[in-house]
């Protein structure tokens, strides 16, 4: 042995935040679609929820967590079973369950020991012994006001909001309440008794109900609270770009618009704010591109490199001249080609170096004179790196080497930044996330990171849209319309 240490058994941790630079980006769409997540992706759950949430307050009367986790369970899977019948229904949980279940001609479908707690995991209509409630809408829907969870008890129970949207989804429902719940609470329906209640799936609310009116309510901010006027204002200017957009509209095509035009109008404020969200997710897109660029290049030499031998290999297609004009070359070169190319571009595998500084270059360019707005949305803090600190840095540095600043960018702002970043999740939470590491003065790579843009929870966005008939594929609606003329 030569007393020389290697790390082979800790390796595991992925680290998806390599240079801890995503967790200001998220505060900043989080606080423009509050009460969202990228897993509650149907509204109509709420409805559903509310109602049963309601009917175990009302009716049942027990206040053991264990009662009322076996009455989640059997309601969950019926309502699994329920939706399923109708193929092509989406955002409802247990859907494997649900069609393995209804394959088949068997008259009654047994789920007793698909919702038993005592079942094993892999064999239960969902591994959470609590069910998807918990994990899922119980803290989105108090957020929205729709339950709160009593302290004598530590049970959820509906606000006056809630109860009124179960009051509005049981009438939509016609009836079928008694046959519900008796079937939950048997753990057996027949497929008789099942057939209507597809009535109850996301996709069959009636757009002219009261519970319809109700969501539509709930999710453009009618309580008139902070945050829910926040979400209504990126839900109108959702809907705006749509009502102008020649093409139905997706969750990149309204990040790169909102980047690439110029905010204007009303919702000026909250355009700009998704202006800043989409610069700053760029930059980090764009140093992580730099990081796996540097470690692929370590990679090739398993003994590791030094530091300038990195840089000189990583670096080697750069110009002898100042990074103003560097950039200036890259903006002539891409010229005609929009941030979403750019950015594209940059992500591909094994991209040059030229092509994953393009979007850097093309932000300085946008942001050269009015560095100041993004204050607004990435406050200076000590030890954080932002879109706002980067850019700033990147245009102070605009007359000095290309090459030089592009070195301290890889070593300092890259590199170090990682193995801090590293070694504190090391010391505070025992994980091992180190992308490269460093030994006798030399780093070594120790896997290659994957480079992705965040996910801002549009496409909830989009679809809690579709689902109260103010968007359709993707399209604003005539409904859409009139809501936002009457603004």
């Amino acid at each position: 042995m030569d007393g020389a240490v290697s790390w082979t058994e800790m390796g595991s941790e992925r680290g998806l935040d390599p240079l801890a630079m995503i967790n200001v980006i998220q505060e900043r769409y989080q606080s423009l679609l509050p009460g969202f997540s990228s897993v509650t992706t149907r509204l109509r759950n709420y409805s559903f929820y509310s109602w049963l949430v309601a009917h175990y307050a009302q009716n049942i009367h027990d206040a053991s967590r264990t009662r009322f986790h076996s009455f989640l369970r059997r309601c969950e899977a019926l309502y699994a079973l329920a939706s399923a019948q109708d193929s092509k229904e989406t955002g409802v949980a247990a859907r494997l369950f649900a069609n393995d279940y209804l394959r088949g001609d068997n008259p009654v479908i047994d789920f007793i020991r698909a919702t038993d707690e005592a079942t094993p995991a892999a064999e239960r209509y969902m591994d959470a012994k609590s069910g998807v409630f918990y994990a899922v809408y119980f803290r989105q829907m108090v957020d929205y006001g729709l339950l709160e969870e009593r302290t004598e008890h530590g049970l959820p129970v509906p606000t006056e909001t809630g109860a009124a949207l179960a009051a509005a989804y049981d009438e939509t429902l016609g009836g079928l309440s008694a046959s519900f719940f008796a079937a939950a609470d048997a753990g057996t329906v027949s497929r008789q008794e099942l057939a209507p209640m597809a009535l109850m799936r996301p996709s069959a609310l009636d757009q002219d109900s009261a519970e319809a009116e109700l969501l539509r309510d709930l999710l453009l901010g009618s309580d008139g609270r902070e945050s829910s006027l926040e979400r209504r204002k990126t839900l109108l200017l959702i809907l705006e770009t749509a009502r102008f957009s020649a093409a139905p509209v997706a969750v990149d095509d309204l990040r790169w618009s909102w980047l690439e035009t110029v905010p204007e109008g009303e919702l000026q404020e909250t355009h700009a704010a998704w202006r800043h969200y989409q610069t700053g997710d760029t930059v980090r897109v764009v140093y992580e591109a730099l990081m796996r660029h540097a470690t692929r290049e370590l990679m090739d030499h398993p003994l590791g490199l030094a530091l300038p031998a990195l840089n000189a290999l990583a670096l080697r297609d750069i110009p002898d001249v100042t990074l103003k004009d560097f950039f200036f070359a890259l903006e002539a070169a891409n010229d005609g080609r929009t941030f979403r190319e750019l950015q594209g571009a940059a992500l591909r595998d094994e991209a040059p170096i030229a092509d994953i500084l393009a979007p850097l270059a093309r932000l300085c360019t946008l942001w050269r004179g009015d560095l100041d707005q993004l204050k607004e949305s990435f406050p200076d803090k000590p030890g954080y790196q932002t879109g706002l600190s980067e850019l700033r840095w990147l245009i102070q540095s605009m007359d000095q080497s290309a090459s030089g600043v592009l070195q301290t960018l890889i070593g300092e702002r890259v590199l170090r930044r990682h193995l801090e970043v590293a070694a504190r999740k090391f010391h505070l939470q025992k994980k091992y996330t180190y992308l490269v590491e460093i030994e006798d003065a030399r780093l070594r790579a120790r896997r290659i990171a994957m480079v992705e843009a965040s996910g801002p929870r549009l496409g909830t966005a989009l679809q809690f849209l579709e689902d109260i008939g103010l968007m359709q594929d993707a399209c604003i609606t005539t409904r859409g319309t009139a809501l936002l003329e009457a603004q």
